[in-house]
């Protein structure tokens, strides 16, 4: 089944025209690439569910698809690229790359809803540079030097915007919704002792914060 929906209208582009989301049901991630060029705009957040065992555990242990987020910027041809802080650094690589890694077609696109001037987007373009290379943990700590994905994008966004995106928890707070296994996992990922007290940012948080809306999805 292949089916494009373009529901009613969400929002302004930057230019000033009215824009609706898309929903894309099927098909195959070429599809979704060839659609999703269509409606990208320089700022917004792509969220994955990306491939991979502990990339399912981050999901599960928020009760959420979204396992890890990119910023979209475009490179001086135009070409989109996504920065991602995937293991052992922050890296900037291709649109079609990183959608490749999810699971299924599961992508969603999230936008600012007053998206970033031409002025914005240059300190936002900027400050996402200067962490290319810095060395990407799993250890999720947000008082940590290294970066994690949600981490990357909150601190870019604060730092060149002043906007928060997602919501500052510890991983305390995540423990009563943990299943068993996942639980067990965290246990082992951490030698035994989850460091509870250590604050974090999720990509689930980021892709709910109601400061986005979303202008793209695939399923």
């Amino acid at each position: 089944m292949d089916a494009t929906v373009d529901v009613a209208k969400a929002g302004q582009s930057r230019q000033g025209d009215a824009y609706g989301i898309v929903l894309l049901k099927g098909g195959t991630l070429d599809k979704a690439l060839q659609r999703l060029s269509m409606v990208l705009q320089p700022g917004d957040l792509i969220f994955i569910e990306r491939r991979g065992w502990l990339y399912r555990q981050v999901a599960r242990a928020t009760g959420s698809w979204v396992s890890e987020v990119g910023l979209c910027l475009q490179d001086e041809d135009g070409s989109w690229v996504v920065y991602e802080a995937a293991m052992p650094m922050v890296r900037r690589v291709a649109l079609a790359d990183f959608i490749h890694h999810t699971r299924g077609n599961r992508i969603a696109v999230r936008r600012l809803k007053t998206p970033p001037n031409d002025d914005q987007l240059q300190r936002l373009g900027a400050a996402v540079e200067r962490c290319v290379g810095r060395l990407n943990t799993f250890n999720f700590n947000l008082d940590s030097r290294q970066l994690f994905c949600s981490k990357l994008v909150y601190q870019v966004f604060l730092e060149a915007l002043g906007v928060r995106l997602g919501q500052l928890i510890t991983l305390r707070d995540l423990q009563p919704q943990l299943p068993a296994s996942t639980l067990r996992f965290w246990r082992f990922w951490y030698l035994g002792a989850i460091p509870w007290q250590w604050r974090t940012i999720t990509p689930h948080s980021q892709y709910t914060d109601p400061g986005l809306e979303t202008v793209f999805e695939s399923f």
